[in-house]
């Protein structure tokens, strides 16, 4: 195994094998399925808006209605057509979260192409210099004789580039995680959507809205991370000349900073999204002027 990762070629981690999977995942989930969730959201919202208006007219006919009739229809007119602006525009909250990241990127100088290939190529090809470097100095008679220490230090070297590599790769685990929820979201929140009109389904909708909001803030979160770590570890990476330039001192601060990028991107997003948003939660009734509020 470790003579195939010495001889392997370098840029593991580029192949188009792997970028073509993830880009047909989203080709997948893009448009097509957004298109087809925004026509079941729409034949959903009108199914559920022509019985929520039957049984409003029923209310009326029966004088079941407390308020001035025509107070309670403009309030109904209201929420119908806020809902239904949110339902067909749904597609600019995409937008939301697309924004969010590019902020993220201007505060940190991030590329945009950043993605997990590029983040298991980077990882895997530091622990092959770092093989690279150790094995060339190994001898089976080195492990038997007074150099002992030097050996085992060696070994641990390996060890560390084998941490830093499965750091790399646990963010990139993470990123496309994110990334994939947030297609998700996209894609499949107007079928959410359509259940607003009827006032015990329209949780489901406002619901759903204000968690792409969060969505949006986890992300901007995570790429703050993800901007400050990839950026410092890839300026490191950037001066090492040769297998043989790299210490058991730089392996191990790397592969501390690897994981500690990796428990920061797992804890800190959530926890700061929550923080912002656990009082937050998207009302459409509180959009309309109190003069017409219940």
């Amino acid at each position: 195994m470790v003579l195939w990762l010495l001889l392997v070629r370098p840029g593991f981690g580029q192949g188009s094998d792997f970028a073509w999977s993830l880009q047909h995942l989203r080709e997948q989930m893009g448009p097509q399925w957004l298109d087809r969730a925004l026509q079941i959201g729409r034949t959903i919202f009108l199914t559920l808006l022509i019985i929520d208006v039957l049984f409003f007219g029923y209310s009326v006919a029966m004088g079941n209605i407390q308020r001035p009739t025509l107070q309670v229809i403009v309030k109904r007119i209201i929420i119908y057509g806020v809902l239904y602006a949110i339902l067909i525009w749904f597609k600019k909250l995409g937008l939301i979260a697309a924004g969010f990241r590019r902020i993220a990127n201007q505060v940190t100088g991030l590329n945009e192409t950043v993605s997990p290939y590029n983040l298991i190529s980077k990882g895997f090809e530091f622990f092959v210099m770092v093989l690279k470097g150790s094995f060339k100095q190994i001898t089976l008679w080195s492990l038997f004789t007074n150099n002992v220490y030097a050996s085992f230090r060696m070994l641990l070297e390996a060890f560390l580039g084998f941490v830093v590599m499965v750091g790399f790769f646990t963010v990139a685990l993470q990123l496309a995680f994110l990334e994939i929820e947030i297609m998700m979201a996209i894609s499949i929140g107007p079928v959410f959507l359509g259940f607003s009109p009827l006032k015990a389904t329209r949780k489901m909708g406002t619901a759903y809205v204000s968690y792409v909001l969060s969505l949006g803030i986890r992300l901007f979160v995570f790429f703050i991370i993800l901007g400050f770590a990839y950026g410092t570890m890839d300026n490191i990476l950037q001066k090492l000349q040769s297998p043989e330039s790299i210490t058991f001192q730089f392996t191990y601060s790397l592969a501390f900073f690897s994981m500690l990028t990796v428990f920061l991107l797992a804890k800190l997003p959530g926890r700061i999204e929550q923080k912002i948003t656990q009082h937050f939660e998207f009302n459409v009734e509180g959009l309309i002027p109190t003069t017409l509020a219940d």
